[in-house]
């Protein structure tokens, strides 16, 4: 049939019931209403059939920092404090109850109720599996052709072939064919979830008692038990697509927010059918722990059930997690349910506050401001009194606005941020002004914004709150100073002023720099007689202009010139009023009973013993002064995950020296680390509640080049035909060490180490065309990807190569052998050289000579294997064996050091083993290196490294993984 033949569709086809068995009919109709096979008579195998679970472990005292205080006057804490003891409670209620059906002291064999358990499911699936051919065969019957015409159609191909993607979506249709097809179908559909969910109960069982916890919660889940697939027959096709079983709370949760004062309040079965339920006025907030099934389970159950031909469902997301999420929705969302989903990216910017001027205050009015600000209750009157003394407006306006800044708490929420952590001034707005860019725009505010992460502001967000946003912007440019075209607008603002005014504001700025250096820039210049007063300053003057800028970079007079000139007059301005709100004012929190232990379960999880030792760490201190404690004590730690920026001050690689710096190279060989602008955040686990860093990995791809035309020169034939060794007068082979010439680290490479047991082929090492001449070629260096092996030697070829000596090997006619080779990534990976599906003749025995396998590949520890995985780029060994090898032909001793390496290396004055652990060539290479490693790489005619190539094979291994794993040594 042609491609465009049209077919007739299934709802051509008038449903004939009277096709179908009455009492099969009558089953698929209870099972498709009650969402349950039992219907049926057939029992499910739920949790009796394992043995009872062990005894929780003991509830701990509740924290007595989380009881109430007595005489407190905060009624949101308290009320906070009521709600955690309640939560509390409910979690010391349901370890009670596990603890009394625990029975830890008489458990039974497990090969005795895992045997029975395995009979139990195996059969419940097989019968499952049965009963759902018989619900669609049914189907599949009372739509056959029924007419000489449909007869004629399905004969010819043109009638439509029933599958489940074809006749499952109907269950969604209220105008189908009718309620007897929806039962069959439904009824179908139900029992491939529960043979699937047996299937999966099987799967946990065979994996061992690591996964006992697992099969007793699908054991437990017995599926829709307060919800019926005839009612919602959306969530019937997310489980079988998605191969997920709803459990109870999911749907409770799910019911409560389709109809917060529905059916879920009284704890009733019902449908779940949102369109009558579903009240827009009523917001609520629902509480369920990590991992539960929020975002993979629950909104795509909301999402099926809202968006609906009358009502449009919006779904708001963390804009890190957008992508992630939109995927996900599409993923589920579009396939039986057909539910499309529309993207929708929606950056909201805020106001700032209106103009605030910090002016210091006079010495006289030092008492008045004492009691105004130290005195946490003071009367009207006694304010008044106090404002009356001072005169000048501009002082009673920095006397009130400091007591707020106090006693709101904004300074201390202020000075506990960390600035280019938590806030700072946008890049984009100081180098607008370098360029001398219009700073119109959000991205060119000169105001301190939210930062995201370390160094990463977020986009358009800003403080609502006008004097927190003030504050910070003061501290900003206090930390960071001012930039030369900043200081050069200060001085073009100053000229601007009247000459009396402007030399009395520049004696603010120079009156306390001698003696007084602001900045590290700083101390090394006094100030020069000749800018002590305006009328002196020459910014023509390349040197004195250096000078002057330097003392004035940090002036915190100089900086308040400038933010109370260029910056808040033009940035910090807010209507006369401001009305705020949050989520509370409009989100009421409606906990479900059988949820009311959530916060009593996080309480008691920070309160075990692998949860207690916490380290508290000044909030001064830098990043070199939190990895000297992580290091002290002989703590051998070995993962530090920094998700606070604490590191400030260092990158990745910065954090990686000093780690290696302070830990004794006997502990640690190397680290490994993530280079912030190539990794792609790839995060499994729940992060609701994280705004993480969205990071788009950047590429820069090589420049255009022609690629070789390869050829298939005669040498490399004559090998795979008649074998033998490499011919040195040949131009068909060179030193695998020729492949990096034009790279940067060519002149690293030693030949002689890498000849001898592996050549390759002049088309493996010549990747571009001849008439490319640009350098370096760091991105033209050709994986090792298949050997040539014989009796004598093994050569690297290229893949046309390869390809071309397929045919004779199939046909026997050659004494070479090809291999297939990968260096491994992943600890459990094979050596896929050595395994016999991968070699082209597969071999019969070891040994040599026809029909075997080369000598020279007689295990892992192979010199030409070894250097190829080098090569290659491999980060794990197969066995200590290769590990070894390798050590030996790098000329790196192994850890731990023996006795001998030990006592050289803990030489300060020696120079035989260096830091990196590469022992020098010679006789004491031989006196420290195992005898046996060391003739296992020289054999088949391998040198070994007389020089150090920790640093080329680090190259290596970052040229493979592309920047993704990188190593320091």
């Amino acid at each position: 049939m042609p491609p465009c033949a049209a077919r007739f569709v299934v709802a051509s086809a008038a449903w004939r019931s009277d096709t179908v068995s009455p009492r099969l009919l009558n089953i698929a109709r209870t099972v498709f209403s009650i969402g349950q096979f039992e219907a049926a008579g057939e029992k499910e195998v739920g949790v009796s059939a394992l043995p009872p679970p062990p005894a929780p472990p003991p509830v701990p005292a509740f924290p007595a920092v989380l009881e109430p205080a007595a005489g407190a006057t905060d009624a949101i804490e308290e009320h906070s404090r009521a709600v955690l003891r309640s939560s509390w409670q409910h979690w010391q209620q349901l370890q009670s109850q596990l603890a009394g059906v625990s029975d830890s002291d008489h458990p039974p064999l497990r090969d005795d109720w895992q045997r029975n358990l395995t009979q139990a499911l195996v059969a419940r699936r097989g019968h499952c599996s049965v009963q759902a051919r018989a619900f669609w065969g049914a189907a599949e019957q009372g739509l056959s052709p029924s007419t000489d015409e449909h007869t004629a159609l399905f004969a010819s191909g043109l009638w439509s072939r029933l599958t489940p993607a074809l006749l499952l979506p109907r269950l969604l249709d209220s105008n189908s064919d009718g309620a007897d097809l929806a039962a069959l179908l439904g009824a179908a559909a139900l029992c491939w979830i529960l043979a699937a969910l047996k299937e999966r109960c099987l799967a946990l069982l065979r994996q061992g008692p690591q996964e006992d916890l697992a099969l007793r919660r699908e054991l437990q889940n017995r599926g829709r038990h307060n919800w019926s697939p005839m009612d919602g027959p959306e969530w019937l096709l997310l489980e079988l697509e998605q191969d997920w079983l709803v459990r109870d709370v999911q749907a409770k949760v799910a019911m409560r927010m389709i109809s917060p004062k529905g059916p879920a309040d009284a704890d009733a079965s019902g449908g779940v059918d949102g369109a009558t339920a579903f009240t827009p006025s009523d917001n609520l907030v629902l509480q369920l722990n990590m991992g539960e099934g929020k975002t993979s389970c629950i909104v795509p159950l909301l999402a099926a059930t809202f968006a609906n031909s009358r009502h449009l469902l919006g779904c708001t997301v963390l804009r890190a997690l957008l992508r992630t999420n939109a995927d996900s929705l599409t993923a589920i969302l579009g396939g039986l349910l057909g539910r499309r989903l529309v993207v929708i990216d929606v950056l909201e910017g805020r106001g700032l506050g209106e103009k605030l001027q910090l002016t210091p205050l006079r010495t006289g009015e030092k008492a008045l401001v004492r009691r105004l600000l130290l005195e946490p209750r003071i009367v009207q009157a006694d304010v008044d009194k106090a404002l009356s003394t001072m005169p000048a407006v501009t002082a009673r306006d920095t006397l009130l606005s400091l007591r707020g800044l106090l006693s709101c708490g904004v300074l201390l929420v202020a000075l506990q941020k960390r600035h280019r952590v938590n806030y700072g001034v946008r890049p984009s707005a100081i180098s607008a002004i370098a360029r001398s860019v219009s700073k119109q725009g959000p991205e060119h505010r000169l105001m301190a914004v939210p930062f995201r992460a370390k160094d990463v502001p977020a986009e358009r967000a800003e403080f609502a709150h006008p004097c927190l946003a003030l504050v910070l912007t003061h501290l900003s440019c206090y930390a960071s100073g001012l930039t030369d075209a900043q200081l050069d607008e200060c001085f073009a603002r100053l000229l601007r002023l009247d000459g009396s005014a402007a030399e009395a504001e520049y004696l603010l700025w120079v009156q306390d720099l001698d003696g007084n250096p602001l900045g590290p820039s700083m101390a090394a210049f006094s100030t020069p007689a000749s800018v002590r007063s305006l009328s002196g300053v020459i910014l023509s003057d390349y040197a004195e202009r250096r000078i002057l800028f330097s003392l004035l970079r940090f002036n915190c007079a100089t900086i308040n010139f400038w933010l109370n000139t260029a910056v808040f007059p033009v940035e910090a301005k807010v209507f006369p009023g401001h009305m705020s709100t949050s989520a509370l004012d409009f989100i009421a929190q409606r906990d479900l009973p059988d949820l009311q232990h959530t916060s009593g379960m996080v309480i008691a999880a920070l309160l075990i013993f692998d949860n207690q030792q916490y380290t508290p760490i000044p909030t001064c201190a830098s990043g070199r002064d939190i990895l000297q404690r992580i290091c002290e004590g002989g703590r051998h730690t070995r993962v530090l995950l920094d998700v606070g920026a604490l590191m400030k001050g260092l990158d990745n690689a910065g954090v990686t020296a000093a780690w290696l710096a302070l830990t004794s190279p006997d502990d640690v060989d190397a680290a490994i680390y993530f280079d912030a602008l190539e990794m792609v955040q790839d995060d499994e686990q729940e992060r609701e509640l994280v705004q993480e860093l969205e990071e788009e990995r950047e590429v820069q791809l090589p420049a255009d080049a022609t690629p070789r035309v390869p050829t298939h020169h005669r040498d490399v034939v004559r090998m795979t035909a008649v074998g033998g060794g490499v011919d040195p007068t040949s131009d068909a082979f060179v030193p695998p060490g020729a492949a990096f010439n034009g790279t940067t680290l060519a002149d690293m490479v030693e030949d002689a180490v890498w000849a001898g047991p592996l050549w390759c082929t002049a088309e493996y090492v010549h990747v571009l065309s001849s008439t490319y001449s640009r350098r370096p070629l760091d991105a033209y260096v050709r994986p090792p990807a298949w050997l040539l092996a014989t009796v004598d030697a093994v050569v690297l070829l290229h893949p046309y190569e390869a390809n071309a000596i397929v045919p004779t090997l199939r046909r026997g006619r050659g004494v070479a052998r090809l291999h297939a080779f990968a260096p491994r990534r992943r600890p459990s990976q094979r050596c896929l050289a050595l395994t016999p599906g991968a070699v082209l003749p597969p071999p019969r025995h070891s040994g040599g000579g026809v029909g075997t396998m080369s000598p020279l590949l007689n295990g892992c520890g192979a010199a030409a294997l070894v250097r190829a995985a080098l090569l290659g780029g491999t980060l794990y060994y197969c066995c200590p064996t290769e590990a070894a090898v390798t050590a030996a032909t790098v000329g790196v001793a192994p850890r731990p050091h023996s006795p001998a390496v030990a006592a050289v290396f803990a030489d300060p004055n020696g120079s035989v083993v260096g830091r990196d652990g590469f022992v020098t060539a010679g006789p004491e290479r031989v006196r420290l290196l195992p005898a046996a490693a060391l003739a296992a790489a020289r054999r088949g005619g391998g040198g070994v490294f007389t020089r150090s190539p920790v640093v080329l094979l680090m190259w290596l291994v970052n040229l493979r993984y592309e920047g993704q794993v990188v190593l320091q040594c």
